[in-house]
């Protein structure tokens, strides 16, 4: 009677003279230690560990030379900074861990925020006052629903990136 095989008796038959190179072994050991070290990240923003356990974590299971100033958890970090985002999780690392100077980085997001808010009541009070003069409607309780007015979404997206650009220049990248 003939032998009924499991699929992966299947798939190990015809692998099994396949073998990885060693750049691949490299690579396949990069990507799985980003995936680790994001595992970490994530962990710390969800404040499932703290800062102190994120750095024991790094120093116990990490060589130096990924949590350096110039390592894949540096690159991450830094990779992961977005505008319009709360990115204080992620400074603190840069800080304490990666011993990186985030002034600039800092300044630049408060600087967003602030002319992002600053751009948002402008594009309120314009479309107020558009109301008001149009259709007489005007009052306290009036609150313009800016995610829909396509120039509050351009002028958005303009300011956006400008100061992408100039992220990208403190990165670095």
């Amino acid at each position: 009677m003939g032998e009924i095989k499991s699929t992966l008796d299947l798939v190990m038959e015809r692998t099994r003279h396949l073998t990885l190179s060693s750049e691949e072994k490299s690579a396949q050991n990069d990507r799985e230690q980003l995936r680790r070290i994001q595992g970490l990240i994530q962990k710390y923003r969800d404040q499932v560990i703290t800062l102190a356990e994120m750095e024991k974590k790094l120093a116990r299971d990490y060589p130096a030379e990924l949590h350096g100033d110039s390592g894949m958890l540096h690159s991450e970090l830094l990779r992961q900074i977005q505008l319009g985002r709360d990115n204080g999780a992620t400074l603190v690392l840069l800080e304490t861990v990666c011993k990186a100077d985030t002034a600039a980085l800092a300044a630049l997001l408060a600087e967003y925020d602030q002319s992002l808010a600053g751009a948002r009541d402008q594009q309120a009070a314009r479309r107020l006052a558009d109301l008001a003069a149009r259709q007489g409607i005007a009052g306290s309780a009036l609150i313009p629903n800016l995610d829909t007015d396509p120039e509050w979404q351009k002028a958005r997206e303009e300011l956006a990136q400008r100061f992408d650009r100039r992220l990208t220049q403190i990165k670095g990248i």
